[in-house]
């Protein structure tokens, strides 16, 4: 049986898909594409702002509803039905009560008698923190191979099989993405993190993609540069490689890490703030993953996609990460360790962005210079480097943050066998004081009071 956690995650991928498809359509209605510098007129498409607006009303509504908060629990209002009280007041006496939400009491209503306050029952107990059901690294792993070797297969086949492509699509580009964050999430010392916050940081990664989108557009037209070029394997200029190595960089960099607004409250240590800056990059990595994926697939056939979704998910899917990864643990550093955060987040800043333009600037290398084939030698072994790099830098930013938790977690036992020792010298003492203190820490009885008969 599949993770409950997956169907949440996949129903934020299409919710904030609607939004991106809308978003994009408003953008492009309002400012035209362009071509050479000359304006590319839209076909005539009836009623498309309404459309837009469905598009853009459905996303959020999904992303909404999936992300809402818990129910507050509900409050038991006593009623004085076939004449009887239930045994304490606020509580659920089947038969003898009905069930509210939080509302005050009638005014004409008679008040109740002030009843003891006992323990409540386990049944009423707060309910532990949901975690976030997902499955382990190496099955996603495992998961996203299986992904490459059956979309290589059915894309060859085709026929009756080819409905399992998109199987094979979905898990090609959300695993790698899944895979970080579940190895993260599964690595903490403490309480695992709550569900719904880690999927607000990975649903805000995803809509990032959309201003990300619009802005890195708007970088291309200011600097006249053509997008295109890599997809028609023209040469590049310096407008294409400012707004590859600079302008994208400097946009998604500073949009990803804003999810983490959304979980201020949650980093109280480094190593949620790398949690949640991960999960911040990996939803927009998997939005990334799915748009290129489809373009390849579309643009090129099979056999590019079966490479670009393999190259996408062991490369640069991790890029995503260290960015925001950077900046949560220095937003935990600066808010709960003493650090000075004037200084320590532009410098994670510009470490994320620096690492993202290095890569994409050693990406268009075999761009810059299609006809010499050392200069795309080259970039594969840059790519590599930065690779290795990447994956070094978040394992060190994991280190540090569960090795900032230990000293939390070795004075708690620390102070248990302290609390156990001074238990011990206390209960040395004589019987009457061994006496009082089993008299004070008895249990309250479980019986229910009951109002006396008149």
């Amino acid at each position: 049986m599949l993770p409950r956690g997956l169907f949440r995650i996949y129903g934020l991928v299409l919710g904030n898909l609607l939004l991106l498809m809308g978003g994009q359509l408003a953008y492009l209605w309002l400012v035209p594409p362009q071509k050479d510098g000359t304006p590319l007129l839209l076909p005539e498409v009836p009623l498309l702002p309404y459309f837009m607006l469905i598009l853009l009303c459905s996303g959020a509504l999904i992303v909404g509803a999936l992300l809402q908060r818990t129910p507050r629990p509900l409050l038991f209002l006593p009623s004085r039905r076939r004449g009887g009280l239930p045994p304490f007041r606020g509580y659920f006496t089947p038969g003898l009560g009905e069930r509210y939400y939080h509302r005050p009491q009638p005014e004409g209503d008679l008040p109740l008698p002030d009843l003891p306050q006992l323990p409540p029952p386990a049944w009423l107990r707060p309910l532990p923190v949901r975690q976030l059901e997902l499955p382990a690294a190496k099955w996603l792993l495992i998961g996203f191979l299986i992904a490459i070797a059956l979309g290589v297969a059915v894309l060859a086949e085709r026929g009756g099989w080819l409905w399992l492509f998109p199987l094979a699509f979905i898990a090609a580009f959300s695993f790698p993405a899944l895979l970080w964050v579940s190895y993260i999430y599964r690595r903490t010392l403490g309480e695992p993190e709550p569900q719904r916050m880690v999927l607000i940081a990975l649903s805000w990664g995803m809509f990032a993609t959309l201003p990300a989108s619009l802005l890195n557009d708007a970088g291309g037209r200011l600097l006249a540069a053509d997008p295109m070029l890599m997809l028609e394997g023209g040469a590049f200029g310096r407008p294409e490689i400012l707004l590859v190595a600079a302008v994208a960089p400097l946009v998604e960099e500073a949009l990803k890490p804003l999810g983490l607004l959304f979980v201020l409250d949650r980093l109280k240590t480094p190593y949620e703030g790398v949690l949640y800056g991960v999960a911040c990059g990996m939803g927009f990595a998997m939005m990334e993953n799915m748009l290129y994926d489809l373009l390849v697939l579309i643009w090129y056939g099979a056999d590019a996609w079966t490479v670009n979704a393999f190259a996408r998910g062991v490369s640069s899917t991790v890029l995503h990460a260290v960015g925001p990864a950077l900046v949560g643990f220095a937003l935990a550093l600066s808010r709960n360790g003493g650090w000075e955060p004037r200084k320590l987040l532009p410098a994670a800043y510009l470490g994320g962005v620096v690492l993202h333009g290095a890569w994409n600037g050693a990406a268009t290398l075999p761009f810059i210079f299609p006809d010499d084939a050392q200069w795309a030698n080259g970039s594969w072994a840059a790519l590599g480097l930065l690779l290795i790099a990447c994956l070094a830098l978040v394992r060190e930013l994991l280190r540090r943050g569960l090795a900032y938790d230990a000293p939390l977690s070795d004075g708690t036992e620390v102070k248990d066998e302290l609390r156990e020792d001074g238990d011990d010298e206390a209960n040395s003492g004589d019987g009457e004081d061994d006496e009082a203190s089993d008299v004070a820490d008895a249990d309250p009885p479980d019986e229910a009071w009951a109002p006396p008969e008149p």
